[in-house]
Parts: structure tokens; C-alpha cells; sequence
């Protein structure tokens, strides 16, 4: 009787081990398939604060049905960094020679850089001296350095906007939202002094005033400036500028895969000739 209820307290022991472990499993699927479905926008990341609203996922979308850059948007969105940001904010680290063959032709190009005066040297006698700019010179610096740029923004510093989209969440899609989100402060919300009310950055109040209106910006291929627009096509350039290289590196990798699959056609028929013989072989018995 002693060894039958051991035995039955195990096998009960058991099944409840094995129900807990298949509720373990359950809960980590479903775990897995939130995750999932939040990384791939299935279900929306709400990130709600009490003092500012998350990016809507809503900025059309950066590239085609064959993942590449609309060019004529990068260009139109180049022209409104160069026109309307590039009075307070950086490109650090941009070259105008990047730009070539993706935002301008390369004649537009060294045109452009001509026109900016770049202090290089020293020269024979130990001087700097300024010169016209080239394709290798990075794109100029509104301001000479931090303590001028807080002076002419009433001490706000504003961020360079090379990396800005991969630096917020959801990036372009925050800055979309915040480039079309200026409104009126409601009810109850105090300004503090030369501060804008922005529901989509952290607070609630910016010191950047609205950088975009109607019609600031003469597109050369005659499209309207309207400021989503604007907002949609200056995203665009920010996001290939946080990596320019993303188109050269999704054509070497494709040819990998190419590649790839060539050896693996290869190696799949040099395996069926190596074993062929073995693997038909057939042992037959003579009396």
C-alpha cells in the first residue's frame, strides 16, 4: 500500500510539473507575440506621458515597394533643410560629395560647395586661408561655435540633425508630428517666456518657434509647399542622412545573397553526386 501511494503521489506530482511548464509555455508565446506585434507596429506603442502625446504612427512612408529612396523627396527635402533649418541647425558629419547621384548631380553639387568659403591651411608661410569649398568639405555650421548659437537662440542650443531620428522614439514619425503639432496652448497651460506649445516634445513647451508655413519653400519641381508637405520631405532627407550608406549597403547585400545562393545550388548538387552512389545502392543475396 506504502510503495501504490508514493506511486500515485508522483504520478500526480508529475502532471501538476508538466501543467505548470505548459502554462510557462503559454505565457511566453503570448509574451513573444506582443512583442512582436508591438516591434512590427501591429499594435500601437501608446507611451503616454502626462505632459506631452506620443508620435502618431502616421508619416508616410520613407521608401517605395522596392525599398528605395524617393529621390525627388530627398531633394525637395534637402531644399528645406538648406532654406529653412540650416539658419539654426547642423548636418554634422554630411559631405556634399554624399550628396551626389542621390540628392543632387554632381555639377549641382560643386556648385554648391563653391559657394561656401572654407578655412583651410596652413599655407607655405604658416597662414590659414580661406578658399572655395569641395565635394570632400562637409556641409557648413550655422554658427562658429555653442556659446554663439545659445546668444542668437536666447541661450536654447539647438541639436545638430544628423543622428536626430535614430535619438527619439519612433524618430520620424516624432518629427514629423512635431513639425506639423504647433497649436495653441489650451486652457490652464502657462508659457513661459519665448516658449511655443508643441503637445508632441517633452513638457509641452519648445523654444524653436514653428519653423514651417505655407509657401516658404519654391519647390523646383513645382510641387505645394504645404507644411506637411515640408514636414514629410525634410524628414525624409533626415533619415537618409542618419545613414547615407544604407542604399550601397542594401546592394551589397544583395549581391551576398545572390551569391549565397549560387553556393548553396552548388553544394546541394555536389552533395547528391558525393552520396548518390551510396544512397542507391541496393545488397543483393545470390543463393
Amino acid at each position: 500500500w506504502a510503495d501504490e501511494g508514493r506511486k500515485a503521489e508522483g504520478a500526480e506530482g508529475q502532471r501538476l510539473r508538466d501543467d505548470a511548464a505548459a502554462l510557462g509555455k503559454v505565457v511566453a508565446a503570448g509574451a513573444g507575440i506582443a512583442g512582436a506585434s508591438l516591434y512590427m507596429g501591429l499594435i500601437p506603442d501608446v507611451g503616454a506621458s502626462g505632459d506631452h502625446l506620443p508620435a502618431p504612427l502616421n508619416r508616410p512612408p520613407m521608401t517605395t515597394k522596392l525599398l528605395a529612396y524617393d529621390t525627388a523627396s530627398l531633394r525637395r527635402g534637402y531644399q528645406v533643410y538648406k532654406e529653412v533649418c540650416a539658419t539654426c541647425h547642423s548636418l554634422d558629419g554630411i559631405r556634399y560629395g554624399q550628396l551626389v547621384n542621390v540628392v543632387l548631380l554632381e555639377e549641382e553639387a560643386k556648385k554648391e560647395a563653391a559657394e561656401v568659403e572654407v578655412v583651410d591651411g596652413p599655407d607655405d608661410t604658416g597662414e590659414m586661408f580661406e578658399r572655395p569649398g569641395k565635394l570632400t568639405d562637409a556641409l557648413p555650421r550655422p554658427y562658429p561655435n555653442e556659446e554663439a548659437a545659445r546668444y542668437a537662440n536666447n541661450g536654447a542650443l539647438p541639436p545638430p540633425l544628423t543622428l536626430i531620428i535614430g535619438a527619439r522614439h519612433n524618430g520620424s514619425h516624432y518629427l514629423f508630428s512635431l513639425l506639423t503639432g504647433y497649436q495653441s496652448a489650451p486652457a490652464g497651460v502657462q508659457l513661459g517666456d519665448n516658449m511655443h506649445y508643441n503637445p508632441y516634445f517633452v513638457g509641452g513647451q519648445i523654444a524653436m518657434p514653428p519653423p514651417l508655413s505655407d509657401e516658404m519653400v519654391e519647390y523646383d519641381d513645382g510641387t505645394e509647399a504645404s507644411v506637411s508637405q515640408m514636414a514629410k520631405d525634410v524628414t525624409h532627407f533626415l533619415e537618409w542622412a542618419l545613414a547615407p550608406q544604407w542604399a550601397d549597403n542594401k546592394h551589397t547585400e544583395l549581391k551576398k545573397a545572390v551569391v549565397a545562393l549560387g553556393l548553396a545550388g552548388v553544394a546541394f548538387y555536389w552533395n547528391k553526386q558525393k552520396w548518390s552512389v551510396l544512397k542507391t545502392r541496393q545488397l543483393r543475396r545470390f543463393k
